[in-house]
């Protein structure tokens, strides 16, 4: 990077479009048409993930259930209406809010709030697409929209 500081990154590989309909329908969601966009070329994997490991993890579409399950531990857990598809390195999680019906559906979670209002109170909606660049525009470093 221009900065000095250096990334790597590790993709799991893009997912089928049929990978991603069987998994749409086990749970009854239709995706994002961004985040289907991003799976289908980039896939899940480890982003801008620095010298100690930390950056962005892309959850597989097969592994949000347990994924979510492993954030809400104790809680009732919002799955699917809530889809956690990112972990990021100071705890946050980015996800989709499914019942906003709107392309603003993506948010990212702060792990100090209560996570059973993360799809409730949230102000800061915006579009995974715009997202994404401002991900990469910043190198992994603007993760809040």
């Amino acid at each position: 990077m221009p900065s000095g500081e250096s990334y790597f990154f590790a993709s799991d590989g893009p997912v089928s479009e049929e990978e991603i309909r069987n998994v749409e329908q086990k749970h009854g969601v239709t995706f994002p048409a961004s985040y289907r966009e991003f799976l289908r070329r980039i896939g899940p994997g480890q982003y801008f993930m620095d010298e100690y490991e930390l950056g962005s993890t892309f959850h597989a579409p097969e592994g949000l259930e347990g994924h979510s399950a492993d954030v809400f531990e104790t809680r009732e857990d919002p799955f699917p209406k809530l889809l956690l598809v990112v972990s990021l390195a100071g705890g946050e999680e980015g996800g989709f809010y499914l019942p906003r019906t709107s392309a603003d559906n993506f948010s990212i979670f702060m792990p100090d709030e209560e996570p059973e209002e993360w799809g409730i109170q949230t102000e800061t909606w915006t579009g995974f697409e715009q997202w994404m660049i401002q991900l990469v525009e910043s190198s992994g470093d603007e993760i809040y929209p």
